[in-house]
């Protein structure tokens, strides 16, 4: 009873907000917000804080500036059609999500941990990732030009067509990684663990050995 009233509130909220009702952005905290939908919504300067967003959707979000998570959990949640900008994401668990056609510029991501991520042709422009643990991400197809990965580590991660070029990454791990057609022109690497990098077919750490 409890999680059908946190979910209806979710939703009239998610109307509110899509129909300019609100005079301030809503600030959701410890909110149980698994299964709620936002469609078509205007989450300008939204705060969620400690929530739960397991199995939520955000579809067709175009009006997202500014759009801040702190210790929020993601569980089995999808992106499709959707744009951030300047969006926030601080010390966040994700376990499960899926993006589609997703639009960003200037992300942040810091001290977090995410797992089984799926990205399909989407365009993260400007993105930071600092002291973040990313096991098994799976990007095809994405634009993510520009970003500035600190401390960040890959394993496992599969990158296929992506555009990384202009990137920096300072003391990441790209343990058992595998890019095949990636564009890395103007891409730094600094004090990176390279161990079983495999790039288009060819083990890295063994040429250098």
């Amino acid at each position: 009873m409890c999680r059908q009233k946190a979910l209806a509130v979710a939703t009239v909220l998610a109307i509110m907000i899509a129909r300019g009702s609100m005079a301030e952005p809503p600030q959701f905290v410890d909110a149980d917000l698994r299964g709620a939908t936002f469609s078509r919504c205007d989450l300008r300067d939204v705060v969620l804080e400690r929530c739960s967003l397991g199995q939520a959707r955000f579809v067709s979000v175009q009006q997202s500036p500014m759009i801040t998570f702190k210790s929020c959990r993601f569980e089995r949640s999808l992106w499709d059609d959707t744009r951030l900008d300047d969006a926030r994401m601080q010390r966040v668990r994700i376990d499960g999500l899926q993006a589609y056609g997703l639009e960003a510029e200037d992300l942040v991501l810091e001290r977090s941990e995410a797992r089984d991520v799926l990205v399909r042709y989407s365009e993260v422009r400007g993105l930071e990732l600092e002291n973040t643990r990313i096991y098994g991400i799976d990007a095809r197809w994405v634009e993510a030009t520009r970003g500035r990965w600190r401390n960040v580590m890959l394993g496992g991660s599969d990158f296929e067509g992506c555009d990384l070029s202009d990137s920096r990454f300072y003391r990441g791990s790209f343990e058992d990684c595998r890019f095949t057609g990636v564009d890395l022109s103007g891409a730094r690497f600094e004090n990176c663990d390279i161990r079983c990098l495999t790039i288009n077919g060819v083990r890295i750490d063994e040429l250098i050995d």
